[in-house]
């Protein structure tokens, strides 16, 4: 559903849009890592200095900003205390023009697993977690069942 989801998301005729492929996802976190100035232990070890996790405080930038399942409005400070934002909601994890790369909801990829029974992948982390844990190179396997409030997509785009 996810990638049928993606492949709606284009502008117009000359885009062609998908979900991201494993590669994809390794590639802009070495280009965040380079080109953004985040390091390794950023991406690899430890995201929380730029992603939305359990156990970071995020100042809110918009003014349409959202948190949690219920969708309320939020303002201010959000304290370190496991809360969903919509997309965008804090320049804080914004990196290279890239907002909630790392936790606020896992990532579905086209990345097929070695797992027979969980073939999918999901990267990044989540707003549940720690950044320490789950950081934003981190690839979790899943069954292709899967749905949750914590997952989402980050769609490529391509201009044909």
């Amino acid at each position: 559903e996810a990638q049928t989801l993606a492949k709606e998301m284009t502008p117009n005729s000359n885009y062609t849009s998908s979900l991201m492929f494993g590669i994809q996802w390794d590639l802009v976190c070495k280009y965040l890592e380079v080109k953004g100035k985040l390091g390794t232990a950023n991406i690899n070890s430890d995201s929380s200095a730029w992603g939305n996790y359990s156990n970071v405080e995020r100042t809110i930038s918009s003014d349409k900003a959202k948190k949690g399942s219920s969708w309320t409005s939020i303002t201010g400070t959000k304290p370190a205390s496991s809360v969903l934002l919509t997309a965008g909601a804090s320049d804080d994890t914004k990196k290279m023009n890239i907002y909630d790369f790392a936790g606020n909801e896992w990532e579905w990829t086209l990345e097929k697993t070695s797992d027979s029974s969980r073939p999918c992948a999901r990267r990044g982390g989540d707003y549940l977690n720690t950044g320490s844990s789950y950081p934003a190179s981190y690839r979790n396997y899943d069954y292709t069942t899967r749905s949750n409030y914590s997952i989402g997509f980050h769609p490529t785009l391509y201009v044909n």
